[in-house]
């Protein structure tokens, strides 16, 4: 099934209102269709976003602090500017509180920012560079720079036990 105009309330009001008459339980039909056809609807309409192409738990951590109450249309030049100053999170770690603001001036909620550089220092100092592997690893760091707790940064990256099995502090590297 195709949605022509790729437009959520047309998969969400085709499933509430067709239901298969045929099926036992209809509510767990219902669930595994509406599944199926929305991610093909997120497969035929998903945005080129450069978070999505990485492994990398620094820069997927980066994306979700500056997507909170943020629009993507905002966050997309700051992402790669950002990155850009702060390429891991030890230059994030060791960067000045103002130069952190500065990068992120523009996207407002700077509490964010100084959360997060705290988070960083965190990281490094305590974690040698590495992300925690689970949500309540992140529970001793700043709450903001922590949420959502779950999931962390290694539940939202993809094959994630490639990156966290290794044994460099590549997130850490200059």
């Amino acid at each position: 099934m195709k949605f022509e105009t790729g437009r959520w309330d047309d998969l969400q009001c085709h499933f509430q209102m067709n239901p298969d008459p045929s099926d036992e339980n209809p509510a767990r039909f219902r669930i595994a269709r509406f599944q199926t056809a929305l991610l093909r609807w997120y497969d035929d309409n998903r945005r080129d976003l450069p978070w999505r192409k990485t492994r990398d738990p620094y820069r997927i951590w980066v994306s979700e602090i500056m997507l909170q109450q943020t629009r993507v249309a905002a966050v997309l030049g700051h992402y790669r500017l950002f990155l850009k100053r702060f390429p891991n999170v030890r230059a994030l770690a060791a960067a000045s509180e103002n130069s952190v603001l500065a990068a992120w001036s523009g996207l407002g909620y700077y509490r964010r920012a100084r959360m997060m550089r705290e988070c960083a220092q965190h990281i490094v100092a305590e974690h040698r560079c590495r992300f925690p592997r689970s949500s309540k690893s992140f529970r001793p760091y700043p709450e903001s720079a922590a949420t959502p707790p779950p999931p962390s940064p290694a539940s939202l990256s993809p094959n994630q036990l490639q990156f966290w099995t290794a044994t460099s502090n590549e997130y850490c590297s200059a």
